[in-house]
């Protein structure tokens, strides 16, 4: 009877660490101001933050499990960079100009994009995606240039 006390009071502590956890990387995610997407290896996201939502369009809720990575970009080259992670299991760059919902304009982004595993090293189970918006940076970019070529 004393050890399955101990037991459940052991698997109540770490039921409280790990709800306490999730809660704590739940408020990270939220507050990151760039967009994140994490899917699984067929595409299907597994989660993101309100800044993706916002920015992408994706659904919320039960919603979200109906649209797959290749229907949320038709980009070429973003769905190769999640493939070759996906396959390789090495963090991906890609830059990338993508529509967005508050927008008129397309927007510059580069995205790091790095592999999801249980264990490391361990067999990859997702990728991540962290869409930095580099749009004000490039228009500096080109007027530094445009600059320039007129002095």
């Amino acid at each position: 009877e004393r050890a399955l006390n101990r037991i459940h009071r052991d698997l109540r502590s770490k039921t409280v660490d790990l709800s306490r956890e999730r809660e704590e990387l739940s408020a990270l995610i939220g507050a990151v101001s760039e967009a994140i997407l994490a899917v699984d290896r067929e595409g299907w996201p597994l989660f993101f933050n309100s800044q993706f939502a916002v920015r992408f369009g994706a659904p919320q809720g039960a919603a979200q499990q109906r649209l797959t990575l290749g229907e949320i970009f038709r980009v070429p080259d973003v769905l190769q960079a999640y493939r070759r992670v996906l396959e390789t299991g090495k963090l991906e760059h890609v830059n990338a100009t993508l529509h967005v919902r508050d927008s008129a304009m397309p927007r510059h982004f580069t995205i790091s994009i790095a592999p999801l595993s249980a264990s490391q090293p361990g067999p990859v189970y997702g990728a991540l995606g962290i869409f930095h918006d580099v749009t004000e940076l490039k228009q500096s970019e080109q007027i530094r240039i445009e600059f320039v070529a007129n002095g």
